[in-house]
C-alpha cells in the first residue's frame, strides 16, 4: 500500500475512532467537507502538508502519531486531546477538570 493509501485509511480510521463526523473534522480543521472526504475515499493524492497539518490539528493529534500507524491505541489518541485541551489551561482549572472528570467515572461505575 502506498504512503496516500495510508494516509487517508489512517485519516478515516481516526476520526471513526475519535467519533467524528466528516463535517466535524472540516470543521474542526478548517478546511472543506469535501476535501476530507475526497482525500478519505483517496481521490486527493499527494495532499499539501500544511493541509495534513490542519487534519492533524483538527484530530488532535502530534504528527509522530499519526505516522505510527500500528501502535497508536484509542486510549492513546484521547490522552493526546484531553492533554491539547489542558495544556493552555492553568494548573486549578485543570485540577478542577480532573476531579469533574473523576466524578463523572466513578457515577458511571454505579
Amino acid at each position: 500500500m502506498n504512503l496516500d493509501k495510508k494516509v487517508a485509511n489512517r485519516i478515516f480510521k481516526l476520526r471513526q475512532e475519535l467519533n467524528l463526523t466528516q463535517e466535524k473534522l472540516a470543521e474542526y480543521s478548517d478546511i472543506d467537507v469535501s476535501s476530507i472526504a475526497k482525500i478519505e475515499r483517496g481521490e486527493r493524492a499527494n495532499i499539501k502538508i500544511n493541509t495534513l497539518e490542519k487534519i492533524l490539528n483538527g484530530l488532535q493529534i502530534s504528527a509522530t502519531k499519526f505516522f505510527d500507524f500500528e501502535n497508536v491505541t484509542t486510549k492513546e489518541l484521547i490522552m493526546e486531546r484531553l492533554n491539547n485541551k489542558l495544556k493552555n489551561e492553568p494548573d486549578e482549572k485543570s485540577l478542577e477538570y480532573l476531579q469533574l472528570f473523576e466524578q463523572i467515572i466513578d457515577i458511571s461505575k454505579k
